[in-house]
C-alpha cells in the first residue's frame, strides 16, 4: 500500500472529531474522502500531511511509519482549500519553490516547465498570482504540489471557492492529470458530484467515523445505509405502511411491495421506499401516436401501455410479471430547468416526489401524467439493512 491510515482518533478539547478512522490506498488510486461539513475530513488531511498529530493511530507511507515525521520530511504534496501561493513570486517561482523542497535530479527550470505545461500554463510562467484568475491560481498550486514528486497528493477541497463552470473545467483537468501522472491521490470534498466523477473509490464520513466505503457507482446505486443514500444524491421517498408481517409487505399507492422472507416488520408501522429520481420516467399516453424508438419507462423492453378496456389491476399485474415495471398517475407541481436536464416535482394523492428528465420536457404545472419505474430500483432500510422488494401486486391509484 502507498498510504495506510490505521485507527486515527483525535479530539479538540472534549470533542471527539475523528473516531477510529482507517483507510488504505493502492499505488495510482484516487480515493475520494467525502462527507458533510464537520465530519472530520480536514483534520484527517492535516494528520496525514503531518500538520497535526493524532491522539491515537498511525500513518504509514510505503510501509514506513511516518506518524512522528515532520511535514517537510514526508513525501506528500498538498493543495489547500484556500490559496497558498506566494504573492511576491511568479507562477514559475512558486512551482520552483515546491521543487526545491525535494531531492530531485532534473534542473529546477526543467521541472517548472514540465509541470506548468502539464496544467496548461506554460505561457504564464512570469505572471504573478494577482494577475491570474482563480482557476489559474489553482492550477499553479497543483503544479507546485506535483513538482515535489510526492508519493501521495492530498487535494483538500481545491474547487470549493470556484464558480460552477470553473469547477467543472478544473475537475476534468484533475482527472486528466491523474491519468497522465498516475499519482496516488486523496481528494477531500463535500461535493458529491465531484467525488462521484473523480474517485476510483469513496470513503464516506459521518461525525468523524467511516459510514461506508466502496466504488462510487455501487454506493450511489446500492447505498448500504440511510445516510449514504441521502448524502450521495437526490432521492424520491415513497411513504409506505406495513400491512403484513408474514410475508412482510409494505403498501404504497394501492400497491403491495413484498420484502424478503424473514424481514422483521410490525403491521401498522411506517417505512419509506426510496429510489433515485432519474429512475422514474414518463410513460407515453397510449392515445397519442408513438415513434418506434420511444421507451415507455426504465427497463422497458416493450409496450408497457395497455388498452383503455384493461383494468388497473390487470395493467399492474401484467407489467410486474413481464418486466417489473409499475406505473402511477401523478400531477406536475413544479419544474426546475437546469439546461441539460429538468427536475420535475410531482404528487400522487398522498406523496410528493421528484423525477429527472432530459432538456425541457414541455410539461406544465397542473398537468396529469403517468410515470413508471422498476421495482428493482426501489430500496428500503429495515434495522440498518438495505433491502429490495422481491415482488409487487395491487391496484395503482393516483
Amino acid at each position: 500500500m502507498t498510504l495506510e491510515v490505521e485507527g486515527l482518533s483525535h479530539r479538540y478539547g472534549d470533542e471527539l472529531v475523528i473516531d477510529n478512522v482507517s483507510l488504505a490506498l493502492e499505488s495510482g488510486e484516487l480515493l475520494g474522502l467525502l462527507g458533510p461539513s464537520g465530519s472530520g475530513k480536514t483534520t484527517i488531511v492535516q494528520i496525514i500531511a503531518g500538520h497535526r498529530r493524532p491522539d491515537e493511530g498511525r500513518i504509514f507511507l510505503r510501509g514506513q511509519d511516518v506518524t512522528d515525521v515532520p511535514p517537510e520530511s514526508r513525501d506528500i504534496g498538498l493543495v489547500f482549500q484556500q490559496s497558498s501561493l506566494f504573492p511576491h513570486m511568479t507562477a514559475g517561482e512558486n512551482v520552483a519553490y515546491g521543487a526545491a523542497t525535494r531531492d530531485v535530479e532534473d534542473p529546477p527550470a526543467t521541472i517548472v516547465s514540465r509541470y506548468l505545461e502539464l496544467v496548461g500554463l506554460g505561457n504564464e510562467r512570469e505572471i504573478h498570482p494577482s494577475e491570474l484568475s482563480g482557476g489559474q491560481r489553482r492550477r499553479v498550486e497543483l503544479a507546485r504540489a506535483l513538482a515535489t514528486d510526492p508519493d501521495v497528493l492530498l487535494l483538500d477541497e481545491p474547487l470549493s471557492a470556484l464558480d460552477r463552470r470553473l469547477r467543472q473545467d478544473l475537475r476534468s483537468e484533475i482527472a486528466r492529470i491523474h491519468r497522465e501522472t498516475g499519482i496516488t491521490t486523496v481528494y477531500i470534498t463535500h461535493d458529491q458530484e465531484t467525488a462521484l466523477t473523480l474517485a476510483d473509490r469513496l470513503v464516506v464520513l459521518r461525525d468523524g467515523q467511516v459510514s461506508e466505503r466502496g466504488p462510487p457507482r455501487e454506493l450511489y446505486e446500492r447505498p448500504p445505509n440511510r445516510f449514504v443514500a441521502s448524502f450521495l444524491g437526490d432521492e424520491s421517498t415513497l411513504p409506505a405502511r406495513v400491512v403484513s408481517a408474514d410475508p412482510p409487505v409494505l403498501r404504497w399507492a394501492g400497491l403491495g411491495f413484498e420484502l424478503p422472507a424473514g424481514t422483521a416488520v410490525e403491521p401498522g408501522g411506517k417505512r419509506s421506499l426510496h429510489l433515485r429520481p432519474e429512475r422514474i420516467s414518463q410513460v407515453p399516453d397510449p392515445k397519442q401516436p408513438r415513434r418506434p424508438d420511444e421507451l415507455a419507462s426504465p427497463g422497458s423492453d416493450g409496450d408497457l401501455t395497455t388498452g383503455p378496456d384493461t383494468t388497473a389491476r390487470e395493467q399492474t399485474q401484467r407489467k410486474t410479471d413481464t418486466d417489473g415495471t409499475i406505473t402511477v398517475t401523478a400531477r406536475i407541481e413544479g419544474l426546475v430547468h437546469e439546461g441539460p436536464s429538468t427536475t420535475v416535482q410531482a404528487t400522487t394523492a398522498d406523496t410528493a416526489f421528484q423525477f429527472v428528465t432530459e432538456g425541457f420536457p414541455g410539461l406544465q404545472v397542473g398537468q396529469t401524467v403517468t410515470l413508471g419505474f422498476c421495482v428493482d430500483d426501489l430500496f428500503v432500510f429495515v434495522n440498518g439493512r438495505r433491502l429490495t422488494p422481491v415482488g409487487v401486486e395491487g391496484n395503482p391509484r393516483t
